[in-house]
């Protein structure tokens, strides 16, 4: 049994990095980059984790990082540099109310449109409130600002 999760294991590296731990025990090397492991093993942890792994501690601090969420991430499909967690951040900092913009996700979704309103009292008066909306088509996000924006006058 133990031989079988050993043949695992090496067969495992042998596809992944092109040699078993074992041998980069033997010639020293990080079963990652290739490199003298010893002196890319900064601390204890590091040099505990060769000896279990095979991987230098900057190769295996590398490999341990948090991955990035990409498809928590949104693009402003005018300004595909600009990247933000939500659209309604993009929103809030690149645009004026009313505007619709054009949305891009990491993940392969089709692009998606969407809006805000600033939010106003009674009297006009804006107040903190934002109303974000987001739509599937840029006519139907047009169709809802039109909507959402047109006032009727009483009294005539």
């Amino acid at each position: 049994m133990m031989a079988d999760l050993q043949n695992f294991k090496d067969a495992l590296a042998m596809d992944a990095c092109g040699m078993t731990a074992a041998e980069a025990w033997a010639k020293g090397i990080c079963i990652d980059c290739k490199e003298p492991a010893l002196p890319k093993c900064h601390t204890e942890d590091g040099r505990g984790e060769y000896r279990i792994s095979a991987m230098c501690e900057e190769c295996f601090d590398e490999a341990c990082k948090e991955p990035v969420a990409c498809g928590d991430m949104f693009w402003d499909a005018d300004d595909p540099e600009k990247a933000e967690e939500s659209p309604e951040e993009i929103l809030r900092d690149d645009y004026a109310p009313e505007h619709i913009a054009e949305f891009q996700q990491a993940t392969r979704l089709p692009n998606f449109f969407g809006f805000y309103l600033q939010a106003t009292d009674g009297t006009g008066e804006k107040i903190d409130e934002e109303q974000f909306h987001f739509f599937e088509t840029k006519e139907e996000a047009e169709a809802a600002l039109k909507k959402l924006t047109t006032r009727t006058k009483v009294g005539g």
